[in-house]
């Protein structure tokens, strides 16, 4: 499509232009002849375009008065049709950013873009159930499973609670999604099956999200002319920025682990353990890569009540993450501007003998 007349000519090509010559009157077109109906599309056409143009995910080539101008798409709009991003999710990353930047404002927070996926369109069809509210509610005010009803006790109880709690009681399907969000980053373990499957969307369509508004972050902050495509200079120079992308930064590698950035429970992440192994090696202090790479593998089936070799495999898939070290020096220079500072970032990768033994090569820059 590069015209309201070649988008004319594929809604001809839908089941749009058979329905309306079927029932024109229901469209609230008048007569049946073919000129009222393409007159009837032509308007809904340049009604449509004319709404992603005043967002910028598309651009007319040449004069922007020219309305019959080749029309183009945007770095931003090839940002929501490669995440496959509705318009209405679109808008509302593009209100988020354009709020973001308001100096009156602090910059958005993750509790803020937690609740900003819960309201996306494409979560719409997630529906609170009646036979949920105890469930939800009772999430929400203490992280526990409630003890009434025990054919509704389908959470586990845990000493986790819900990060972000907000007052009332869990009326709209958005805060369901948010506090099904919140309980599986904070591994509470849901069992209820609906409740399971509504997660498991949810997650699938978060990841997506969560990285178009990283990517589209990127695309505002990072927009350095001068440099190479692949080259990213975010302009964070005020807090509400930084902040802003931070959020972002943590939401999308929340939703990839499916746990929260700070959450103890690393080993969730690692192939054959759960939620009630990876609480199991919580409860016995071994929250951390290293603390298990130290650890005697019989120790760890001991633990986790595995038969052997389920403990050396499982510190040797630890053994190959990357290991990083980062180091910040202050660049011995004659400052012109004693409120800038050059700052010389070094990372090291310190495993690279261990890493060497796969199969894919690791390039040591």
């Amino acid at each position: 499509i590069v015209s309201p007349s070649s988008a004319l000519d594929w809604l001809k090509s839908t089941y749009l232009w058979i329905r309306v010559r079927k029932n024109p009157t229901f469209y609230g077109v008048n007569s049946m002849n073919d000129k009222e109906i393409n007159n009837y599309l032509m308007k809904l056409c340049e009604k449509n375009l004319n709404e992603l143009i005043s967002y910028k995910l598309i651009e007319r080539v040449g004069s922007s008065l020219d309305l019959n101008a080749r029309l183009s798409t945007t770095s931003t709009g090839k940002l929501m049709a490669y995440y496959y991003v509705t318009f209405e999710t679109m808008k509302s990353l593009i209100k988020l950013h354009n709020e973001a930047n308001n100096a009156s404002l602090e910059g958005k927070s993750l509790a803020d873009l937690v609740m900003l996926i819960a309201s996306c369109k494409e979560l719409d069809d997630i529906k609170l159930r009646t036979s949920e509210r105890a469930i939800l509610n009772d999430l929400n005010n203490n992280g526990k499973m409630p003890k009434q009803k025990s054919s509704q006790a389908a959470l586990n109880s845990n000493t986790n609670l819900i990060r972000y709690r907000f007052e009332g009681k869990v009326r709209t399907s958005p805060l369901k999604v948010n506090v099904l969000i919140q309980a599986e980053l904070g591994t509470l373990g849901i069992k209820d099956f609906a409740l399971h499957n509504d997660t498991m969307r949810i997650f699938h369509v978060g990841q997506r999200v969560s990285k178009c508004l990283l990517d589209y972050l990127e695309l505002k902050y990072g927009a350095d002319k001068e440099c190479s495509s692949n080259y990213f200079r975010p302009d964070l120079s005020s807090f509400r920025n930084y902040r802003t992308f931070e959020s972002a930064t943590l939401l999308f590698k929340c939703f990839s682990t499916q746990l929260w950035h700070d959450s103890p429970h690393l080993f969730k992440q690692f192939a054959k353990i759960g939620d009630a192994l990876s609480r199991t090696l919580v409860d016995n202090n071994v929250i951390t890569f290293e603390k298990m790479m130290q650890m005697d593998p019989v120790r760890v089936e001991s633990l986790l009540r595995k038969r052997s070799p389920f403990g050396t495999n499982l510190i040797n898939a630890v053994r190959k993450l990357p290991r990083f070290d980062i180091e910040l020096n202050e660049a011995r220079v004659n400052y012109v501007d004693e409120s800038q500072k050059k700052i010389d970032i070094i990372c090291k990768l310190l495993n690279i003998h261990v890493l060497s033994e796969t199969k894919k090569p690791i390039d040591p820059n």
